[in-house]
């Protein structure tokens, strides 16, 4: 299993998604825009497509939200929903 972040861009990634689940809706949390507001508003956005044995197997996107006071970071929350 190979993970890689961040290597793909919007369009392959929404044809990924669309490919998985042709006729169905996939999450709003997991498409290139819910990632692209994320960062709009100040979090982080990291995306993850995993492969096995060379072939597409899954797709991630996590929203990553740093939490502290005055600047200094005291946490990360990562989410991954859906």
């Amino acid at each position: 299993m190979l993970i890689r972040w961040n290597d793909i861009d919007s369009l392959e990634w929404e044809r990924r998604i669309a490919a998985h689940a042709p006729r169905a809706t996939a999450a709003l949390q997991q498409s290139w825009a819910y990632g692209a507001a994320n960062a709009m508003i100040g979090g982080e956005t990291l995306r993850a497509s995993v492969e096995i044995d060379g072939h597409p197997a899954a797709l991630a996107q996590f929203t990553v939200r740093r939490i502290g006071v005055g600047g200094a970071c005291f946490a990360s929350l990562a989410l991954c929903l859906r």
